[in-house]
């Protein structure tokens, strides 16, 4: 490694020595400011890509930010659609609801109905039953009694 100082003035050694001592100095502080040349043009480098970078990110940034508010800006409105869309949804329902209990009430007025007419048939058919057996009956006893004893017997004892 190169020393800080590195110009230095020795008076010793005579005019020679020092004209060398001179040049060598001129020469290293020549190729220490190449070297400075070299990374200040680095670093401006750095400097333009990292401002591009960051105007990149502020604009990648920024194009969020303007998205997520234009998202929340729209939001009331959709909320306000979606809860009436809702109401109307209610509403719906409770007439449905309304409509299930009349159809249920018909179907239970029905079920009642049917099963009073299916009692009524089946008295009816009851009595038509016992009607019929009795006009048989008559019917056989009136046969026998044109017909003579020997068939009254035979009725009889059916």
């Amino acid at each position: 490694m190169r020393q800080k100082n590195i110009v230095t003035m020795q008076a010793q050694n005579g005019e020679n020595s020092n004209k060398q001592a001179i040049a060598d100095n001129l020469h290293l502080i020549q190729d220490k400011m190449k070297l400075n040349r070299a990374l200040i043009a680095n670093l401006q480098d750095q400097l333009r890509s990292s401002t591009g970078a960051n105007a990149r990110l502020k604009s990648t940034l920024s194009q969020m930010v303007k998205k997520f508010q234009a998202q929340l800006k729209r939001s009331p409105t959709r909320s306000r659609s979606f809860r009436a869309q809702l109401a109307e949804k209610d509403i719906k329902i409770a007439e449905q609801g309304e409509q299930i209990t009349s159809l249920n009430n018909s179907v239970n007025s029905l079920s009642s109905s049917n099963e009073q007419k299916a009692q009524t048939i089946a008295a009816q058919d009851q009595q038509n039953l016992y009607g019929l057996l009795r006009l048989r009956h008559e019917e056989r006893t009136s046969r026998a009694a044109h017909s003579g004893p020997r068939r009254c017997l035979e009725v009889e004892r059916l």
